[in-house]
């Protein structure tokens, strides 16, 4: 049964080489791309004050999120708090969760 099923070789499929280039990131100034990054969620969402949200944002925690949220979004109506209704999908294979499973 194991022979049946598509393995790749013994070799490990990530060595230290395919990380070396990705060290000299490690201490890069990476913020330099945010101010044109703000631009574009701003037009395209049409979010406000993209650049205080992120910077509350200091824990990847639910209430966090949801500050965020609230701050980008002032004129949405639930803008900051869970969704209640359910969403039709947008896409085919688009899964969107009921309202009952979106705070976990």
């Amino acid at each position: 049964m194991p022979e049946d099923l598509p393995i790749y070789s013994e070799t490990p499929l990530r060595t230290g080489l395919q990380f070396a280039e990705l060290e000299k990131l490690k201490s890069a100034h990476t913020f330099a791309p945010l101010p044109k990054a703000d631009a574009w969620t701003s037009a395209l969402e049409g979010a406000a004050g993209v650049e205080a949200a992120r910077e509350s944002l200091t824990a990847l925690t639910k209430h966090g999120l949801l500050h965020a949220h609230a701050v980008l979004f002032p004129n949405r109506p639930g803008a900051g708090h869970w969704r209640q209704t359910p969403l039709k999908p947008l896409y085919r294979g688009q899964d969107c969760a009921p309202p009952e499973f979106i705070e976990r």
